[in-house]
């Protein structure tokens, strides 16, 4: 379903439009909660990338992607990864 919904909006509305961004969002964690690590961190972290471009680091779209990210890679039982990914949270000023 997931599969379908993402190709769907990726012929609709384009690879790089946010709406298809977060189907792949949504898409990559399934496969976390499916414990598909591999397939997770690969539709995450195109989504991020994506989402980093079109909309920004600050974007709601774009820290809920990252938040995923952390939640792969701490799943995962990869604590370097997961530091990666927080150093790319901005932080609130000063």
């Amino acid at each position: 379903m997931f599969t379908e919904a993402w190709e769907g909006r990726c012929q609709k509305l384009g690879v790089d439009h946010p709406d298809t961004l977060d189907s792949l969002h949504e898409f990559g964690a399934m496969s976390l909660h499916q414990g598909r690590h591999e397939p997770a961190e690969t539709r995450l972290l195109a989504a991020y990338e994506g989402l980093t471009r079109k909309l920004g680091v600050q974007h709601p779209l774009t820290l809920k992607s990252l938040h995923t990210l952390i939640q792969l890679y701490d799943d995962w039982h990869k604590p370097e990864e997961v530091e990666n990914v927080r150093a790319k949270l901005p932080t609130n000023g000063g």
